[in-house]
């Protein structure tokens, strides 16, 4: 998310909000992930950076007291907030926010399906009347299958967010 580069010295304008992610119901929860983050308001005192996009992205900071942008939440791959700053070349800026960190999650239909496995945290869950045990991989972990086999498996990988970027960074420094 950046800001209107068309004047020379067009520094008042207001930071845009981070992009929804994707919507997905692979446990049962209907999340949204890798949301993005919202921009840092640069020079506009008083105001509040941009929300963050639903899927964990997190909100840029402000210049009402200079607030750092927010880190995007865990296990949802969203993006950090831009950083604030309080004028143009006073070298007052906050810290852009973390990207959240990223999710695996592994869903197979149970019965009548015979089939054992090991990873992750599991659970079981019903969607639409049909009962599903779910693998989720919040850390590094290996997906086991020990016994019996199934033809069908759903998988929700989420690589974990950028990090926001420095006042202006999405279009002028």
């Amino acid at each position: 998310v950046g800001y209107d580069t068309t004047s020379p010295n067009n520094y008042n304008c207001v930071p845009g909000a981070g992009g929804n992610g994707l919507q997905c119901n692979i446990d049962g929860n209907n999340n949204y992930y890798a949301g993005g983050g919202g921009g840092g308001n640069h020079v506009l005192s008083g105001y509040n950076g941009a929300a963050g996009g639903l899927g964990g992205g997190g909100a840029g900071g402000g210049t009402n007291v200079i607030t750092a942008g927010t880190d995007g939440t865990t296990n949802t791959g969203g993006g950090g907030g831009g950083s604030s700053g309080d004028n143009v070349g006073s070298g007052n800026a906050s810290a852009s926010g973390a990207g959240g960190s990223g999710i695996v999650m592994i869903a197979y239909q149970i019965p009548p399906i015979a089939i054992v496995a090991t990873g992750g945290t599991i659970s079981n869950v019903t969607i639409g009347g049909t009962n599903y045990r779910v693998h989720t991989f919040t850390s590094s972990g290996t997906f086991s299958v020990t016994s019996g086999s199934t033809t069908s498996a759903s998988m929700l990988v989420v690589a974990g967010g950028g990090s926001g970027g420095l006042r202006g960074a999405g279009g002028r420094s």
